[in-house]
């Protein structure tokens, strides 16, 4: 994750729990916690200018204007019988409605969903399966996630297709941890050969634990029955079920705000069910052609 949205995300979580504190009216004087806002919200400020340059400014003309020092009396006292006039800082309502209002904007705005589009490291989507059924997960993400939903190759990490997978010198279980821990989604393609992988099972334990949004998808020629416990009827669905990848469509494309082109969609959804309906698949991989029948 990058250090700026490091910091920007601690310092608006302080200013969060700090706005908690506050009980303001139009009397009321400036004191520690609106300092330590003012002093908050200044070095947040030049973390999003590049991002949400008006937000920045409207921000920024906040805080100069938040301080308003006028005149008022002091109460009696033994020593000041009649009082006396003096002069204090009061907070300016109307620039802290501002300041409030626009930290709870940039919370949401900043928030782990919008995490990605700021350029944080890590991707959308988790795609937890077997090397042996590389084939179609490959249709999967070509016709379904990129094609059809409008995703980036970049937002999908699945460790076993090209451009996808580990760099060199990576710690895989790091690696994978770090993407399942950041991921909006995650996808666990049940099969066979899936339940028999030692690390897909250890895959599915991380993921299990994170609970992002997981979603399973039966591979093809996969009953439940031969999958047993990894699933039961009213989680999984089938692959190339029309109904469960319309609704993946539906639910991605809202969730990431992307166009929903559905001419495009229902010819690359068609392109895929036809694909994996065909009597075999074959994927080459480090020399070695794997076929799905």
């Amino acid at each position: 994750m990058n250090n700026d949205y490091k910091q920007l995300r601690e310092l608006l979580d302080s200013a969060v729990n700090l706005l908690k504190k506050f009980q303001i009216n139009y009397n009321t004087q400036i004191g520690p916690n609106t300092r330590k806002l003012i002093s908050i919200t200044k070095s947040i400020i030049p973390l999003i200018s590049k991002d949400y340059p008006e937000i920045s400014k409207s921000l920024d003309a906040a805080t100069k204007t938040i301080n308003n020092r006028q005149a008022f009396t002091e109460p009696p006292s033994i020593q000041y019988p009649l009082g006396r006039s003096l002069t204090g800082n009061f907070i300016n309502a109307y620039s802290f409605g501002d300041i409030r209002a626009t930290i709870r904007m940039l919370d949401m705005l900043y928030s782990p969903s919008y995490v990605r589009k700021k350029g944080a490291e890590g991707k959308k989507i988790f795609i937890s399966h077997s090397s042996k059924d590389t084939p179609i997960i490959t249709e999967f993400l070509d016709q379904i996630l990129q094609l059809g939903i409008g995703l980036s190759h970049n937002d999908i990490f699945c460790t076993s297709i090209e451009d996808m997978n580990i760099k060199n010198g990576e710690d895989i279980r790091n690696h994978i941890q770090n993407n399942i821990h950041s991921a909006d989604f995650s996808f666990l393609m049940i099969s066979d050969n899936y339940k028999n992988s030692e690390i897909c099972m250890n895959e599915m334990g991380a993921v299990w634990a994170k609970d992002n949004n997981v979603r399973y998808y039966l591979m093809p020629n996969t009953s439940f029955s031969s999958i047993g416990w990894l699933c039961d009827t009213k989680q999984a669905e089938k692959i190339t079920d029309r109904v469960a990848l319309d609704k993946l469509q539906s639910e991605l494309t809202l969730f990431f705000h992307l166009d929903s082109k559905m001419d495009l969609w229902s010819r690359h959804r068609e392109t895929f069910i036809g694909k994996i309906n065909k009597d075999d698949l074959s994927f080459e991989i480090d020399g070695e052609t794997l076929v799905i029948k």
